[in-house]
């Protein structure tokens, strides 16, 4: 999944410093609980567009940690967003 999520779009685009966790590398990772059920809300979106055909839907999946850098931005569960001193999402 690793390789064709991560390794092969980044060698594809030419991006030397992604798809891949070795040192050197720019650390970016998301974490993705493939369990999680959630229903889309668009008025809890970060983005600044709001528009989406999915609003209400019931899915499955998400992103639940998202690390740019090494530094976490984005963590869904709000007792670990408290802990890393992010707000939740």
């Amino acid at each position: 999944m690793a390789e064709r999520l991560s390794t092969a779009p980044a060698g594809i685009l030419g991006l030397a410093k992604k798809g891949s966790l070795e040192v050197g590398m720019d650390a970016d990772l998301t974490v993705i609980d493939p369990d999680c059920r959630w229903v889309v809300d668009k008025d809890k979106f970060q983005s600044l567009s709001c528009n989406t055909p999915f609003d209400g839907w019931r899915v499955q999946g998400r992103a639940v940690l998202t690390i740019v850098g090494g530094n976490v931005v984005h963590a869904a569960d709000e007792r670990l967003a408290s802990s890393l001193g992010i707000a939740a999402q």
